[in-house]
């Protein structure tokens, strides 16, 4: 059975580097490289990009599923992507956990985009804040 789970990147510039633990990763947004601890192993030409999906007004009836189509002309075929919600536009990082929304990333087409999938099994409304880095 395939599980969603939210991972969460620090981030800042290269200069502030935390001492990392084993697999905790950092990105340096001011490079665009992303460490991986805790002897850092770096790897370049990370793409980062934010989006925003909307639920809209949500009813029960309706599909607990919101999509977005984004614009990467960086992606290929074998790009790995990584997506997390994060707390901004209209929801808090308490109210996304007690949402359970999970990311998921889909339908890649290589050179012109790909999709950001949200779920809401408990349902959600208005606009989530999805952060995304692919190479």
């Amino acid at each position: 059975m395939a599980r969603n789970i939210q991972l969460q990147i620090l981030r800042g510039i290269a200069a502030n580097i935390p001492a990392l633990g084993a697999g905790e990763l950092y990105f340096a947004t001011d490079t665009g490289v992303l460490y991986i601890g805790p002897s850092p192993i770096q790897i370049q030409g990370i793409n980062t990009v934010q989006a925003v999906v909307n639920f809209g007004m949500f009813e029960p009836t309706e599909d607990t599923t919101a999509r977005v189509t984004v614009g990467a002309p960086w992606v290929t075929a074998i790009s790995e992507l990584l997506c997390s919600v994060v707390e901004g536009q209209n929801h808090t990082d308490d109210e996304i956990a007690a949402e359970q929304i999970t990311c998921t990333i889909g339908n890649i087409q290589p050179g012109i985009s790909f999709d950001v999938v949200l779920s809401a099994p408990n349902g959600a409304s208005n606009n989530f804040l999805v952060n995304i880095l692919g190479a």
